[in-house]
């Protein structure tokens, strides 16, 4: 199957590259030895997406609807089971509410929420690229890194949330479902320090 030479883990110069990155950044403030976990379960995930996606024989149509709902399901069962953490310590932005229930270490009524409805703005087009032989690795993790990110909120504001983006939506604005629906996410860098028990940031070492 073929590769799309990007920085993967198994890059010959994957170190150095990820250094440098998060060196210039700033983003990693224990210095140069350490990278956010999420980047790296995202890089994975992207890896076996991309091949998945690769290997299925589109024009089998049985084949295809059999796979369905394993499809519809693969991207969130795979960074659920690759992160160790509560489900609902894995957000990257967190309602006011749900930091409030999470607190009291109250798990009900919450919902793990995509930003951005990964089905059309992720699944969709590269499974459509995969059908036209055109996927790329570097597609898939571009995809990933712009608009999977997830948002831990309550049962009563998802059902305020309209659940496709806007008519013209420009995909730049990642928080215009909630902005209209008068819902607040606060980042996770933040609201760890809002709790009891702090959602930590994890680091894998390099």
């Amino acid at each position: 199957m073929r590769r799309i030479n990007i920085v993967t883990t198994d890059h010959p110069n994957y170190e150095e590259i990820i250094k440098n990155k998060y060196t210039v950044t700033g983003q990693n403030p224990e210095g140069d030895r350490r990278i956010p976990k999420k980047d790296v379960l995202r890089r994975d995930v992207a890896n076996a997406y991309y091949e998945l996606l690769s290997a299925i024989n589109w024009e089998n149509e049985i084949l295809v609807r059999g796979l369905r709902e394993g499809l519809n399901k693969f991207l969130s069962n795979a960074f659920l089971r690759l992160n160790q953490k509560r489900k609902y310590l894995q957000g990257d932005y967190y309602s006011k509410e749900a930091l409030r229930k999470l607190s009291l270490q109250d798990y009900s009524d919450l919902v793990y929420e995509h930003i951005v409805p990964k089905q059309k703005f992720i699944q969709r087009p590269c499974e459509e690229a995969a059908k036209e032989k055109e996927l790329t690795l570097e597609f898939v993790t571009t995809l990933l890194e712009k608009y999977w990110h997830i948002a831990i909120i309550t049962k009563d504001e998802d059902k305020i949330i309209t659940r496709c983006m806007p008519n013209g939506w420009n995909g730049k604005d990642l928080f215009v479902r909630y902005q209209s629906a008068g819902v607040h996410l606060i980042p996770a860098t933040e609201a760890r320090n809002l709790l009891p028990r702090p959602i930590a940031q994890d680091w894998v070492s390099i």
